[in-house]
């Protein structure tokens, strides 16, 4: 009696892990497969980026580095679905427009990304005028083909004045003897181009002005470092001293 029992209770069991193995397998006997595809693309400009994502909704954004040489970037192995792409800017870019991308099982989906320059000037503008010290807090700028311009401004005082200094790098022509060509030093004063000068502004509109236009002498330098039309980006020093224009 006591071996009968133990019989059944042993047949029990091999039924258990036989309906087991079956359930864990799926139609004609083969595990569950994992629909995937890809993305790849580039970001452009290169080195605009630090970073690539790419979300599926209601999921967590994955991340890949673009190549710092040629901005290409891929994704593998990502889950079917339609992912939202977009990217992390470094210093100096707009983040980018997201862009849907479907991804399909087997098949690797195209998407280029492109950013665009903010914009933003970024440096340090100080000058002393009547033996105080001024720091511009918010810059203003014009790279053109002929010519570079640059502008500050410092914040507004409890009386509501402002200083402001500006700049100008040749125009061609105009009684300007240095035309500007990129990279290189311009004299300031010894014509009406290049021009500098500050202006200080009170309440009322009214402002001082200050100028270095009609000098008839060098009173100051711009050195470029660094010119390029195409990126829109430049890099220099100028120190210069104006007188009153009345």
């Amino acid at each position: 009696m006591r071996y009968f029992s133990t019989s059944r209770l042993a047949t029990a069991s091999l039924l258990v892990v036989a309906l087991f193995f079956i359930l864990s397998c799926s139609k004609g006997g083969e595990p569950a497969v994992l629909f995937t595809g890809g993305i790849q693309g580039t970001v452009s400009p290169v080195g605009a980026a630090t970073a690539v994502t790419a979300t599926v909704q209601g999921g967590q954004p994955v991340t890949a580095v673009p190549d710092a040489r040629t901005g290409a970037f891929s994704f593998a192995n990502l889950p079917a679905g339609t992912y939202q792409l977009g990217a992390v800017p470094t210093t100096g870019f707009y983040p980018p427009t997201e862009a849907a991308v479907t991804v399909q099982h087997g098949a690797t989906a195209k998407a280029d990304l492109q950013l665009i320059r903010d914009g933003r000037i970024r440096g340090t503008i100080t000058w002393e005028q009547n033996g105080t010290l001024y720091s511009a807090a918010t810059f203003h700028g014009d790279i053109k083909k002929d010519f570079f311009s640059l502008e500050g401004d410092t914040p507004f005082d409890v009386a509501g004045r402002n200083q402001g200094v500006n700049f100008v790098l040749p125009f061609a022509g105009g009684g300007n003897p240095t035309p500007f060509v990129g990279v290189g030093t311009y004299p300031i004063g010894t014509a009406q181009y290049p021009w500098a000068g500050c202006q200080f502004f009170t309440p009322n509109g009214s402002f001082d002005q200050y100028t270095t236009a009609y000098a008839g002498r060098q009173v100051g330098k711009v050195v470029v470092t660094r010119f390029d039309l195409a990126a829109g980006t430049a890099a220099g020093t100028f120190s210069f001293v104006t007188f009153l224009q009345t």
